[in-house]
């Protein structure tokens, strides 16, 4: 009502009347400060808004009743009624119907006094009006969703639930409000205002969809008004979206693992007292450890080990059913709850997720994980018993498979240093052939050979850890970007410090750039205290390097490296090997 009114507007004066010559001098009085509107389909009246009535007996005796219900309904909003008379004598009706009739005319009239009464009338009518629009302000300004109800549909709504519903005035009446529950709350919605018609609602918490189709949580408090002369629901609507959202973000923290999605330790534990049941056994329980982590992490950093535990999680994921529970148990070990699931189809799991890890691309390299398969049959068996059984399984095949995951570790780092840097496979290759022909001209023994050659192979391997764009850049190095590069060695310790069948080389890879004078990196070791081996490789090194073209440098003649070592010896290079060296190169 109060959307389209306006106070400065002129008043409309609702006519019925069966005597023509009243209405012409009614007409005649009052269409000059009035909208008149004579109604001919006289049940119209009871319809059309107006801001005062005049009728006669006629009417009045078809109409009373009507009349009646229309003064005694409760609308706080004075609607004035007048009585036009033809005779002092019917003043009776005014008397015996004063809860209808504000006043009563009888002809003749005078003009002035008509008008003077109609205005009277019309003066109080506008002060309820402005009564109950400070309400209507309310509601209008309120930053709380305000709609109103009649029968399901919604006929008046605020500003501010039009905000929440994304939608406007005129796209929103007349629709029904079950229109805009989200379908999982229908049902609940539709039984909560079956059940509750005489009852007021207070915090029901209700999902809707807004006119984007995004899913707004609502709490609706109702409770029933007379609004434009119907019984309606009046419902306020606070936006907890954020709070919800807040809510489910808490929850989901407290029982899923931040990094990979998957459930955590705390869901695990409780989901094994909630599955631990005759009707979900047996339950078959996969533990796995993931291979690597550590070498990842010291290799690449851990944004990478990250990623490499985020794509042991997919494979996980793609390996099992929507009902299995997968969870992050530690640091990198995974555990599947697999119900109603017999050990050996919990072994085709296993053997499903290797083949996925062996097919899915190396980030950054291949993935592999060791699993251990374990059971529980019966309700009284301890979960604390059959999983200890599954990481023992677990660790069984990991140490079995060591040795192999090493050697595939390995390669995968080379390929990637090879890929990412100038070093190459012939570089490789001739290094090792120089190693084995240095190793024999000093004598060294099998032992002391074997690791070398792995020291040639593993010695720049740091590098996979500094960016591409460093390692292949054409031209000189900023002092910065020399920075990075000087931190391979510690880069390379640590991965190969991380793989037990790599120690023995960890101490030369970390010193190949020492210098016999004290002046290398990253320690400053000199003389004897840098390791045997790594003096023995920053020489071969540095000959192949300088007999060998590069994208960024050209070959010198193999005279010319010997004559470098020669010039270096005592300074960068062992004095003894040097010489050694030069005369095995000379043979």
């Amino acid at each position: 009502m109060f959307k389209k009114f306006k106070f400065n507007r002129v008043n409309k004066i609702l006519i019925l009347n069966n005597n023509k010559q009243n209405i012409i001098l009614l007409k005649k009085f009052l269409k000059k400060d009035y909208q008149i509107e004579i109604f001919n389909d006289k049940e119209q009246l009871f319809s059309e808004a107006g801001d005062l009535i005049i009728i006669d007996e006629y009417y009045y005796q078809k109409f009373k009743d009507k009349l009646r219900k229309l003064k005694e309904r409760k609308n706080p909003i004075f609607l004035p009624v007048i009585l036009l008379s033809n005779s002092v004598r019917n003043e009776f009706y005014f008397e015996s119907s004063a809860d209808i009739f504000d006043d009563i005319f009888v002809l003749p009239i005078k003009k002035q006094i008509m008008k003077y009464r109609i205005d009277n009338l019309l003066k109080i009518r506008h002060l309820s009006l402005k009564s109950e629009y400070r309400y209507y302000e309310l509601a209008e300004k309120s930053p709380i969703g305000i709609f109103i109800l009649n029968q399901g549909k919604i006929i008046y709504a605020n500003p501010a639930f039009l905000k929440i519903l994304k939608i406007k005035y005129e796209q929103l009446t007349g629709k029904n409000l079950i229109s805009f529950i989200h379908k999982e709350d229908k049902t609940r919605i539709k039984k909560m205002f079956r059940e509750n018609k005489n009852r007021e609602i207070k915090n029901e918490e209700v999902r809707v969809m807004d006119n984007h189709n995004q899913i707004k949580w609502l709490s609706l408090n109702c409770s029933q008004v007379n609004f434009n002369n119907k019984f309606s629901v009046l419902i306020t609507a606070q936006n907890i979206t954020d709070k919800k959202q807040n809510q489910n973000k808490i929850k989901f923290l407290n029982y899923h693992d931040k990094l990979t999605g998957l459930y955590n330790r705390n869901y695990l534990e409780e989901e094994i007292k909630r599955l631990n049941t005759i009707r979900q056994l047996p339950i078959s329980v996969i533990m796995g450890d993931v291979n690597g982590l550590k070498l990842v992490n010291d290799a690449f950093g851990h944004q990478k080990g990250n990623q490499l535990l985020k794509s042991i999680a997919g494979v996980f994921k793609s390996a099992c059913r929507s009902e299995d529970i997968i969870a992050r148990w530690g640091g990198d070990e995974f555990v599947i709850l697999l119900p109603r699931t017999s050990i050996g189809d919990a072994r085709k799991v296993s053997n499903r997720i290797r083949k996925l890890c062996a097919e899915a691309d190396k980030n950054p390299i291949k993935l592999s994980i060791a699993l251990g398969v374990a059971q529980i049959i019966d309700e009284d068996q301890s979960y604390e018993e059959v999983f200890k059984k599954a990481e023992d399984r677990m660790y069984r095949n990991k140490i079995a498979g060591s040795e192999s995951t090493s050697n595939s570790i390995i390669l995968s780092l080379e390929n990637t240093l090879l890929e990412k840097s100038h070093e190459t496979k012939d570089h490789a290759e001739r290094m090792n052939k120089l190693v084995i022909r240095f190793a024999e001209e000093l004598d060294l023994s099998t032992s002391q050979i074997d690791n070398l050659k792995l020291l040639s192979r593993l010695h720049d391997i740091g590098k996979v850890s500094i960016p591409e764009k460093i390692l292949k850049k054409p031209d000189k190095l900023t002092e910065q970007e020399f920075k990075t590069i000087k931190n391979h060695p510690e880069s390379g310790y640590r991965i190969v410090k991380s793989i037990p069948e790599l120690a023995s080389v960890a101490e030369g890879v970390l010193s190949h750039h020492e210098r016999w004078d004290g002046k290398g990196y990253p320690q400053g070791l000199a003389g004897e205290a840098i390791p045997y081996t790594a003096r023995i490789i920053a020489i071969i090194d540095s000959f192949d390097v300088m007999t060998n073209q590069r994208s960024y440098k050209s070959a010198v003649s193999q005279k010319g490296a010997l004559f470098e070592i020669e010039r270096c010896s005592g300074s960068q290079f062992d004095p003894y090997l040097a010489e050694k060296f030069i005369k095995m190169i000379q043979i």
